[in-house]
């Protein structure tokens, strides 16, 4: 096994359809469809069933497919890191936060052109995972949860949430809501699997809202979307407010009656032997963001 097979295993997946992906691949169908099957001769198990025209992943390839992403993905890391390494400069760097958080971006866009030289990988998932391994990242911003109770970090900022609605709709006309004005409204929350809705359906949950109709999206881009075409609304953390204050289909509100928030922290790699370019890290986050590092916040002691 090699990684060109995993390279075209995942087309195929994607696609679910050989002769698009030995087009994409620039092989004939034949090749692709023999590698295909050299690959499921040294796996010992078929990964695909068809369908008629389509061929689909079964579970045994569903679960490959996520290995395999992993498995390119790491090999893709450690190849930016030999490349930094061997220039004398610049390195690894692995953040992981609870969903896009436009700041956060800002601020490693800015750390990236000081250090042009540097992989960075941000990972928005993490309210997904039941663990989280601190060995992993180089820096976590995190919310309060029992995956979570373990680190020891500092405070970085109270979450606000706000509601975000097509601006043609009635209530876009207030300048202000209460929950009680978005009772049997249609809603869209962002779920990135089967297990792990966002924190606005929880914060919805919390406050006995009740909506007519739940949607659920797997990205911020197609909960964005949902909005600006009107099929629903929603509530967004004022961290990622600002690609829908910028579209003009889109009208944010604040929540008068409560406003609704949730505190996040963050956290380093704790090593005597961090890399350069992980101590830069550290210190330029902590000036940005102007974090009080003189309290360690850890535990249940949040």
């Amino acid at each position: 096994m090699n990684t060109s097979q995993l390279y075209s295993f995942i087309v195929v997946a994607q696609n679910e359809n050989l002769s698009k992906a030995a087009s994409m691949l620039y092989v004939s169908q034949s090749t692709l469809s023999k590698n295909i099957a050299k690959l499921e001769e040294e796996l010992g198990v078929k990964l695909f069933d068809r369908r008629g025209k389509k061929i689909v992943l079964n579970k045994q390839g569903e679960r490959f497919l996520e290995s395999s992403i992993g498995i390119l993905r790491d090999i893709e890391t450690a190849t930016q890191d030999l490349r930094a390494l061997s220039n004398g400069s610049g390195g690894r760097l692995r953040i992981g936060c609870p969903g896009e958080i436009l700041p956060l971006c800002d601020c490693v866009s800015e750390f990236c052109r000081e250090h042009p030289d540097t992989y960075v990988e941000i990972d928005a998932s993490i309210e997904t995972l039941d663990y989280i391994e601190m060995s992993n990242y180089e820096m976590l911003i995190y919310p309060n949860g029992p995956q979570f109770d373990k680190l020891e970090g500092y405070r970085f900022c109270n979450e606000r949430y706000l509601v975000v609605l097509n601006s043609d709709h009635p209530l876009a006309a207030r300048e202000t809501l209460g929950f009680s004005d978005l009772m049997d409204e249609r809603f869209v929350f962002v779920r990135r699997d089967q297990t792990h809705p966002e924190f606005a359906y929880r914060l919805c949950g919390a406050q006995g809202l009740r909506v007519s109709q739940q949607l659920f999206v797997s990205s911020a881009e197609m909960h964005l979307q949902i909005i600006r075409n009107g099929t629903a609304m929603g509530l967004v953390s004022d961290l990622t407010r600002r690609q829908y204050d910028e579209d003009p289909a889109i009208a944010v509100r604040e929540l008068t009656d409560c406003q609704p928030t949730r505190p996040l922290f963050v956290c380093f790699k704790r090593s005597p032997t961090l890399q350069p370019i992980e101590n830069s890290f550290k210190d330029f986050v902590i000036e940005y963001f102007g974090i009080d590092t003189s309290t360690t916040i850890g535990g249940k002691r949040r």
